[in-house]
């Protein structure tokens, strides 16, 4: 059994992170085992029973900049619940629920299912804390487990950046990037260790004229587009580039389609 799911809410936003993403309360060189990969799950520490209060545990995933999320979902055949908080710059922290009931109850998720968020929320980083489970020889009454986060991929929706990239363009071959115009200049102060990318983003999509079809973010405080404003400069260039990872912290958006990586 298992709840409907939106049309296109189908894109993994976890399985896919890198080590570095991934940190938590206990045994943090294991965290990244919450990811949908081949392998041991994540657990936390083990602890004397009467010390044991396994629910303060969590795993914290940050995924590079605010996504949409629509759905969530666990997996450990032991594990029973879970729960999850979101936040935009990790200071600031929201209970991950749901208006639909099937398998969500009392803040807690049911595992081995998934579960509709709605509303949709979006933010960067996510906590999972791993909760009730049934009790086994191997891992005794901790809670294991992995969690995926989907996003809903349609491209019409241009409200927000759905995803990351970063060019590695030396600064003497400024001309060389794949989008090196700068159209607009971000106003107000930015704090650049926990940027509100959100608002970036909403403002150079506000900023662009009407020749701009694709647009970036460099350093949180320019809008750039290529050399003609036009989504085919960039994505014909970008698939002979080497130049171009999956990222830390910069945007782009397109009102025709969106890219979430770029190699």
């Amino acid at each position: 059994m298992s709840s409907l799911q939106p049309l296109g809410c189908n894109i993994p936003l976890i399985q896919n992170l890198p080590k570095r993403r991934f940190s938590a309360t206990s045994l943090k060189e294991d965290a990244f085992n919450l990811r949908f990969t081949p392998g041991t799950p994540w657990c936390p520490a083990e602890r004397p029973p009467l010390e044991a209060d396994y629910a303060k545990e969590y795993v914290l995933v940050d995924l590079g900049c605010p996504r949409s999320i629509c759905t969530v979902e666990s997996k450990d055949e032991n594990l029973m619940t879970y729960s999850g908080e979101y936040s935009i710059d990790k200071k600031n922290w929201k209970k991950l629920s749901t208006n639909d009931t099937t398998h969500y109850y009392m803040e807690e998720f049911d595992a081995n299912y998934k579960a509709l968020i709605t509303p949709p929320v979006t933010a960067r980083f996510f906590r999972f804390h791993l909760l009730m489970c049934f009790w086994s020889e191997e891992k005794k009454s901790r809670p294991c487990g992995k969690v995926e986060l989907y996003s809903d991929a349609d491209p019409d929706d241009s409200t927000e950046p759905m995803g990351c990239f970063i060019e590695q363009t030396s600064k003497k071959k400024k001309k060389d990037r794949l989008l090196p115009v700068v159209y607009h200049t971000v106003g107000g102060k930015i704090v650049k260790k926990l940027p509100d990318i959100l608002a970036i983003y909403k403002e150079c999509r506000q900023n662009a004229e009407d020749h701009v079809e694709i647009f970036g973010i460099l350093n949180f405080k320019h809008c750039v587009t290529t050399q003609s404003g036009k989504e085919e400069g960039y994505f014909n260039s970008a698939r002979k580039s080497r130049k171009c990872n999956s990222c830390y912290s910069k945007g782009i958006g397109t009102g025709k389609r969106q890219c979430s990586s770029t190699k």
